[in-house]
């Protein structure tokens, strides 16, 4: 995990990072040499990495699994055997995971707020998401523990074979949570702090809940064969997530003047990030030494 997290957010971070953000930088008044843009980017204190503080957190996520594992080497079996009835029960495990993800979102909301982040150096967090993260995280041992082809992803299981259900319960549960985020907006001034971390700390935790449930039911009914172009993308989708921040903000720069409708610009954008990305996390796993670590 140290080669396959580590050695890549610091790419990222080092690398990146750095050029994602020079065009925000452009827009800035003032001058706008390198030079400038490296002494404006060290005097953070703070130093962004754009969607690769992610990664940082999974390998923070795997070294504590790690020492909980030295500790108690029957970890992953208690975990699995959580997850042991999602095949023919995956309702159960989508109240469980939502149950114990509300239990810990909700009481972080509340003291930290939505929107804060934690920052030291590189490394940041989603401040009141943090453990919300590492249910899912948890989730995810306890599904590969038990075994992925006999579990909740049993291409026969019950999730697989009740798709549509699950596909209109996330639709809805959005619907819902997105209408709840308009009243916020417009009436959330005159409502109680304790109602409104509550009950959005719920409907946060039930639409991630439901959106998982609800894409994996999708894929393990209908992703059944294999397709060289699927298996390409599964191939550098990593790779596409360390880099693509880098060619969003250039291409949304490119055509930032254009005279062009908001919706056409954000679907050039992302055919362009898609191709981009994709071509250019191929090319450079070309490179054996690459290709181990990405």
């Amino acid at each position: 995990r140290l080669r396959r997290l580590g050695i890549p957010f610091l790419f990222a971070a080092a690398i990146v990072a750095p050029i994602a953000y020079y065009p925000s930088y452009l827009l800035t008044t003032g001058a706008h040499s390198v030079a400038g843009y490296a002494h404006d980017w060290l005097s953070f204190g703070d130093w962004p990495t754009g969607p690769a503080w992610f990664i940082w957190l999974l390998l923070a996520f795997d070294l504590c699994v790690a020492a909980l594992y030295a500790l108690m080497p029957n970890f992953g079996d208690a975990i699995g055997r959580l997850a042991s009835g999602a095949r023919l029960h995956p309702m159960r495990f989508f109240l469980l995971l939502f149950a114990a993800s509300a239990a810990v979102f909700i009481p972080m909301l509340a003291i930290f707020g939505a929107m804060a982040w934690t920052s030291i150096g590189p490394f940041q967090f989603q401040t009141a998401r943090l453990f919300h993260y590492a249910v899912y995280f948890l989730a995810g041992i306890g599904v590969g523990a038990y075994g992925i082809d006999r579990g909740l992803l049993a291409s026969d299981g019950i999730l697989a074979r009740h798709w549509l259900r699950w596909t209109i319960g996330m639709l809805v549960a959005f619907a819902v949570s997105v209408v709840f985020m308009v009243i916020v907006i417009s009436k959330g001034a005159t409502m109680s702090p304790i109602f409104l971390n509550t009950v959005g700390g719920a409907m946060f935790a039930l639409t991630c809940g439901a959106s998982s449930f609800g894409f994996l039911a999708l894929f393990v009914r209908f992703a059944t064969r294999r397709r060289w172009i699927w298996d390409s993308l599964s191939d550098n989708e990593y790779g596409m997530y360390l880099i693509h921040y880098m060619f969003v903000s250039w291409l949304q720069l490119a055509i930032l003047s254009s005279p062009m409708p908001a919706i056409a610009k954000a679907v050039l954008v992302f055919a362009g990030v898609l191709l981009l990305s994709w071509g250019a996390s191929a090319s450079i796993r070309r490179i054996p030494a690459v290709s181990r670590i990405v």
